[in-house]
């Protein structure tokens, strides 16, 4: 069994409900901006198969509060109750304090937190760099929340998972 969690929301559930392997052995969870119009439009929460959960949020400025609580809530529930063998995380930053185009407020500290709550299922975490951010080359650090998420990620697979039950 494997849970993939956070993005990119369109391929992965496509792949997923295309495969009855997948769609047995699999759950994609994906937390992502869902505005009327933005790209790519699929990933409302009844999109997909009963193994895809989408978790949408509307309007700009959700940071790690609001990320934090949707783990709580629904990823690390999910992952106990599923027991995956894996995770894999489509480690997208699009969602970065910074990001031009994903226009929320994840901080670092977040994606470290994050990635150690994931850890906290006890099975090995894999995190795969996606694309597609959105970075002004007028700044003079363009590429820094990205590399600060990138960064803060790999600090916390560094640390594994929190003490305590998730």
């Amino acid at each position: 069994n494997i849970l993939a969690a956070w993005g990119p929301k369109a391929l992965s559930q496509a792949l997923i409900d295309a495969d009855p392997l997948l769609s047995t052995h699999c759950r994609f969870v994906s937390i992502h901006r869902h505005d009327e119009g933005f790209w790519p439009t699929s990933g409302r929460v009844h999109d997909g198969s009963p193994s895809i959960v989408n978790i949408p949020l509307r309007g700009r400025g959700f940071g790690d509060p609001d990320y934090l609580a949707v783990f709580e809530d629904v990823v690390i529930p999910l992952g106990l109750d599923f027991a995956p063998t894996l995770v894999i995380v489509s480690a997208g930053f699009d969602c970065a304090d910074g990001d031009a185009l994903g226009r929320f407020k994840v901080s670092p500290e977040g994606f470290r937190c994050m990635t150690r709550l994931m850890q906290g299922l006890n099975v090995p975490t894999l995190l795969v760099l996606e694309g597609g951010y959105d970075v002004d080359a007028a700044q003079a650090e363009p590429h820094k929340a990205l590399c600060d998420g990138v960064a803060a990620s790999v600090q916390g697979l560094l640390e594994g998972p929190p003490l305590g039950p998730p």
